[in-house]
């Protein structure tokens, strides 16, 4: 007869099995015992070998009512060496080694101030035991699980905790706590998904943006990684949220590794640029945080500096033995790094002479070349240059950013050699010393590479700024930064014209492009490339004064701009009225009156003219839409007169 301890077996139980004979037997091993589901120890016998016991094992499930374990006794004899026959089997037994399984679903995975959510709880059998001490829930609360009549899905209500965000959450089932009907305990723990929880009730405006450059002065072949920190974790940003209009440069797509609250992305300068006032945006209404609120507005980065465009020739002139090339650049040449003498070929009426020295003057932005045999007056000289290499080297002339200026053909070279003197005069009283012919040299350093050099920038009277901040010399708009490094700001001093008796005098004006009341629009990224003065026509509209003249300037507008805003800002003494412009009738027009969408104010004691002019428009002088504004116009006053329409004449009012 075979009997178990226990005939209801589950994950982790053993249980004694006992085999009694009707005699004492020889010869039973494993080998005569069949038992399903489980594993037997070898059996061991009593002193009489009539009672044999085992250990039993379960390893799989197996159902009651079909289980038993059987031993084969024709393997087994008594003393008197007779077999036993056919096989003895126990009683029916079950083995159940499945433990219970769940999966946790919400109904809702966003859950902002206000809500709360259905969590559903399946197991995969019905289980025993479950409570609220069994789960574990992040930024909220779970009431007490409620049981389907299988006790199989199990309900609760989540409800988030108040002024929380939090956009990384899971509810947790600890499954030790439930048994399955056949007392097997669960193992581990399951998960719900992610959700988040945002119940902050002053959250109302959206993700913020910062922008941070690692490197904020970019030169050729340099890049910089760009960091958009964000007040809180958001979703949906891209490459397409990022605002370049004057960047002057491309983005690699964003990447975040803290859930969407950091991103960096790689920044490469455009060739060709020299900008100080390049700025990158976000347009924060592209993101969204865990509530789903969008951002507003744009944030800006800082101001960055890009130099990636090389020093342009602009004359080459020689004195006997000395030629000199001028460069414009907008910072200065590297003085360190210079050419070698075969780079160049001189010819002087055709005859090719050697370079004997190379001198490179960094601020002024000269090269100055030795020649082995000195130029006379009259005659004709060549020069031509080779970069040494291609691509930027350490050899060649090139500005302080490593960008090499370009090789050139054979050109002509202004021969600046004076003629020998004449005979010696006759003896007499010496003649008092006379000064140097023409213009005393200038400093001619031009940071911003607006035409402008920084010698006459840097005087500009300052204005306060637009917090009350105490003018600063040098910043003719009142924006906290030096004209002289601002490509879109340009100061300079220019001669008022006398009238009458009057003697001549001078007085500063301040010209911005890209303005937005005075100050710089950062998505605009245009920049002055000229301002000067100008004799007024001789043909003028009656009674029109101009007190200095002409103001023409030229500006470069940045890609995808068709039109630009300026201010100029001049002293209020000079009684002007408005910025007069011709159109393509000839016509005289104040672009700085309403009916143009100009304006007048008053600012830190100047007077600002504001107007705005079309790239190839009637007021663009060159009337090409190129990428670039020129307007020859007037700081003028007239007297009051109708030249427009009356709007309600009855009232008095009227425009011009």
């Amino acid at each position: 007869t075979i009997t178990l301890a226990d005939s209801v077996l589950t994950a982790g139980e053993s249980t004694t099995v006992t085999i009694t004979f009707s005699e004492p037997i020889t010869g039973l091993d494993p080998s005569d015992i069949v038992c399903p589901g489980g594993t037997l120890s070898p059996p061991t016998a009593n002193a009489e070998r009539t009672v044999w016991t085992a250990t039993f094992t379960p390893t799989a499930n197996v159902n009651a009512g079909t289980n038993t374990i059987r031993v084969n006794l024709a393997h087994v004899r008594d003393d008197a060496g007779n077999a036993g026959t056919d096989t003895a089997s126990s009683n029916n037994y079950s083995v159940d080694t499945t433990r219970p399984t769940a999966t946790i679903a919400l109904a809702d995975s966003t859950l902002t101030a206000g809500e709360s959510t259905t969590v559903t709880i399946t197991f995969s059998e019905p289980v025993n035991g479950f409570d609220p001490s069994d789960i574990v829930c992040t930024s909220g609360t779970l009431s007490p699980p409620t049981a389907n009549t299988e006790r199989t899905v199990w309900i609760a209500t989540f409800t988030p905790t108040a002024n929380v965000s939090a956009g990384e959450n899971t509810i947790r089932v600890n499954l030790a706590g439930v048994t399955n009907d056949a007392g097997n305990a669960g193992t581990g723990s399951a998960s719900s998904a992610n959700y988040s929880v945002d119940t902050r009730p002053e959250d109302t405006t959206g993700p913020t943006a910062t922008l941070t450059l690692a490197d904020t002065q970019l030169t050729v072949g340099e890049t910089t990684t760009v960091t958009i920190a964000f007040n809180e974790p958001v979703t949906d940003f891209t490459r397409d949220d990022l605002v370049l209009s004057n960047a002057n440069g491309t983005f690699t797509d964003p990447t975040t590794n803290d859930q969407g609250r950091t991103w960096t992305a790689t920044f490469t300068p455009t060739a060709g640029v020299e900008n100080n006032s390049n700025t990158i945006g976000v347009n924060q209404e592209g993101v969204r945080n865990a509530a789903g609120r969008a951002g507003t507005g744009h944030a800006h980065s800082a101001r960055y500096q890009i130099d990636t465009r090389a020093p342009v020739l602009a004359s080459a002139t020689v004195n006997a033995s000395q030629l000199v090339l001028r460069y414009t650049e907008g910072t200065s040449l590297d003085a360190t790094h210079i050419p070698p003498a075969t780079a160049f070929t001189v010819r002087i009426d055709n005859v090719l002479t050697a370079v004997t020295a190379i001198a490179v003057h960094a601020q002024e932005k000269t090269v100055s070349l030795t020649l082995a045999t000195a130029v006379a007056t009259g005659q004709a000289v060549t020069i031509a240059y080779t970069d040494p290499t291609t691509g930027n080297d350490a050899n060649a002339i090139q500005d302080t950013a490593g960008n090499d200026a370009a090789s050139f053909a054979a050109m002509p070279v202004d021969n600046h050699t004076p003629a020998p003197p004449g005979p010696a005069p006759s003896p007499g009283p010496a003649p008092s010393p006379s000064p140097p012919e023409g213009p005393a040299p200038k400093d001619t350093k031009d940071t911003d590479g607006d035409s402008i050099p920084d010698s006459l920038e840097d005087p500009t009277p300052g204005i306060s700024g637009p917090s009350g901040a105490a003018p600063v010399t040098g910043d003719g708009n009142g924006d906290g930064v030096q004209d002289s490094t601002q490509a879109a700001v340009g100061s300079t001093r220019v001669t008022v014209r006398p009238t009458g008796g009057e003697s001549a005098s001078s007085t500063p004006v301040t010209l911005v492009v890209g303005s937005q009341d005075g100050k710089l629009d950062p998505d605009s990224g245009a920049r002055i490339t000229r301002l000067e003065q100008k004799d007024a026509p001789a043909q003028l509209p009656q009674a029109m004064e101009m007190p200095l003249g002409l103001l023409r300037f030229e500006a470069r507008l940045a890609a995808g701009r068709s039109s630009e805003t300026f201010s100029l800002y001049l002293d209020p003494a000079l009684g002007v009225g408005g910025y007069w412009v011709k159109d393509g009738t000839d016509t005289w027009v104040n672009l700085s009156s309403a009916p143009y969408g100009g304006k007048m104010a008053s600012e830190g004691g100047r007077l600002r003219l504001d107007f705005t002019i079309t790239d190839g428009g009637p007021f663009d002088a060159d009337g090409q839409a190129n990428g670039a504004i020129t307007a020859p116009g007037a700081a003028a006053q007239m007297p009051l007169s109708i030249v427009g329409q009356a709007s309600n004449v009855a009232h008095g009012e009227f425009w011009l």
